[in-house]
């Protein structure tokens, strides 16, 4: 039986999910360590210029998936015999689109800061992840054969690679650019791995496929491109707003306490990941299964979030005084909201494998924007009269009106899905 014909079990698909499980627990352990020693090294305001970086090239990262992730890895398990095509057009699609991003990107923050400016050599570092994202494609491929494992050991070499090298710089007493030279050295070693280990465990040394294969994809997708885009503003946009309201160093301390709410957001987003492939067969054969499946995510994401951010609710204070320090002391309370956040980001996920397959890109659409106007609302009526606090607010506001709000508005039967698997109602 040859790779491209194997059926995907639910076996394959516990042992894919255990794969990118230790992935990102390793990934969100080492990185709540590191990020609050570089926090500590550069302090509130060093690392709030860190912070806006990289958010800034966060946006434009979000434009160069095109919004396909979701869409090739369905085609390509639905489409063996095609599956080299498909996947050569979206990598030379992302590759050709990333120059053009970075060459952009470059040019608005030297519009607005100018051409000399240290946020302009920043963005010029990092912007060069755009091109080298394009080999993620290859991950796309794994995915849809439920072998993350391949691409994860790549992954965890580079995290640990990366953290080495910033305790360096930490230990040496190094500049804030040796932290962004780093954030771009990550990108190329994950784009060699990636395409290393698909040429050895394909064969296929230069992939093919056409811009036109991708057209059709492109076109299911703008949904997704827009969405994607809006929902990355309304995850950064507070970045922005603090710092417009409140200075780089109220950034720094916001920044410090998101990958702690962050984390607990791992497991649905792992899960959705991991069960794409075997829910869009469940699709094809029976609609009762594909429901029960889609049902359980819901209900399993609300409830075990609801407990871990009661958790991390009562322990915020120890969480930031033990890792972050008494100049992040502020950050205290801001955590203690945001993390709630997570909740709502978890019937989020859950939903997008139900848009997904039901072909409804338009509803995520929908469901974005309607998070994004909440995020501009909330954030500018909130920030400059809560602070720290009302950002953490306008962010669990957010994803609430994303994740449940919208649905009454782009998909009532959506909100009857969340409320019946929720509660255990039939």
């Amino acid at each position: 039986m040859t790779l491209s014909s194997r059926e995907i079990s639910i076996t394959q698909v516990v042992y894919n999910s255990n794969w990118l499980l230790f992935e990102r627990f390793a990934r969100a352990l080492v990185t709540l360590f590191i990020t609050a020693w570089v926090a500590r090294y550069l302090g509130p305001k060093g690392f709030g210029i860190y912070s806006y970086a990289l958010a800034y090239i966060m946006f434009f990262q979000s434009l160069s998936l095109l919004g396909l992730d979701g869409i090739v890895v369905r085609d390509l398990t639905q489409n063996r015999a095609r599956e080299m095509e498909i996947l050569g057009a979206v990598f030379r699609g992302r590759f050709i689109w990333g120059w053009m991003l970075w060459i952009l990107s470059v040019l608005i923050m030297s519009a607005i800061a100018g051409p000399s400016s240290d946020k302009t050599i920043y963005t010029a570092i990092t912007g060069a992840v755009l091109v080298f994202q394009s080999s993620e494609a290859i991950d796309l491929f794994f995915q849809s054969k439920s072998e993350s494992r391949k691409t994860v050991k790549i992954k965890v070499a580079t995290l640990l690679i990366g953290s080495f090298l910033k305790i360096q710089v930490i230990y040496f007493e190094g500049e804030i650019i040796h932290f962004f030279m780093i954030f771009l050295i990550e990108y190329i070693i994950i784009s060699s791995g990636l395409l290393y280990t698909f040429n050895k465990e394909s064969g296929v040394s230069k992939l093919g496929g056409s811009l036109q294969t991708l057209k059709p994809m492109v076109k299911e997708s703008w949904p997704f491109i827009i969405s994607g885009m809006s929902i990355l503003l309304y995850m950064r946009l507070d970045i922005f707003f603090i710092e417009f309201y409140l200075g780089l160093d109220h950034v720094g301390l916001y920044s410090a306490i998101l990958p702690f709410s962050a984390a607990l957001s791992i497991l649905p987003m792992v899960l959705t990941t991991s069960l794409g492939p075997y829910i869009a067969a469940k699709k094809k054969t029976s609609e009762d299964s594909y429901l029960v499946a889609i049902r359980n995510l819901n209900f399993i994401f609300f409830w075990v979030l609801v407990v871990l951010c009661i958790c991390i609710f009562f322990s915020s204070t120890f969480i930031v005084d033990l890792f972050l320090g008494e100049d992040y002391q502020k950050a205290a309370a801001p955590l203690m909201v945001h993390v709630f956040s997570n909740i709502f980001i978890g019937l989020g996920l859950a939903q997008n494998l139900w848009i997904l397959n039901e072909k409804k890109s338009i509803i995520s659409l929908g469901k974005a924007l309607v998070g994004l106007v909440i995020c501009v609302i909330s954030n500018y009526i909130l920030i400059p009269k809560y602070g720290l606090t009302g950002a953490a607010s306008s962010a669990v506001l957010t994803q609430a009106g994303s994740a449940v709000l919208a649905n009454l508005f782009f998909s009532p039967v959506a909100v009857k899905i969340q409320i019946k698997s929720i509660f255990l109602l039939k």
